[in-house]
């Protein structure tokens, strides 16, 4: 369901027990899996995921990577390098709430010369050298 961006068919799903913990081979979590799209789909699903369970936000795939630190890093571009309400307000809120500080997990977009979605590397980090970091 998350996946597919069905809200309806999530909130079906968490009716009858599905968990927002559930994790695939990847150990991503439900709202690491939903393709983040700015087109008024996917926030309502992640607004429903936080809704319901926010400390699974939290949890770390195999990479180390939470939902809730993809997700806004995502909303800070999402919209042609513009930020992306009001989901990355929720998400701001979020952290705010569970006392986590932005700034201290992740610099701002715009500090590590990211302007867009579409950018490509080594475009994205305008100090490296042909893919050297």
């Amino acid at each position: 369901a998350a996946q597919a961006r069905s809200l309806e068919a999530a909130k079906l799903l968490l009716e009858f027990g599905a968990s927002l913990s559930a994790r695939d081979q990847r150990g991503c979590t439900p709202a690491h899996t939903v393709p983040l799209v700015a087109d008024g789909v996917s926030e309502p699903l992640l607004q429903e995921f936080a809704r319901r369970d926010v400390a699974a936000l939290f949890e770390t795939d195999k990479a180390g990577i939470s939902a809730i630190e993809r997700a806004y890093l995502w909303s800070q571009i999402a919209k042609e390098g513009e930020v992306n309400e009001p989901i990355h307000s929720m998400l701001k809120e979020i952290l705010e709430l569970e006392g986590i500080e932005q700034s201290t997990m992740w610099p701002p977009m715009q500090e590590l010369g990211i302007r867009g979605l579409n950018m490509n590397f080594p475009e994205a980090l305008p100090d490296s050298r042909r893919g050297r970091v």
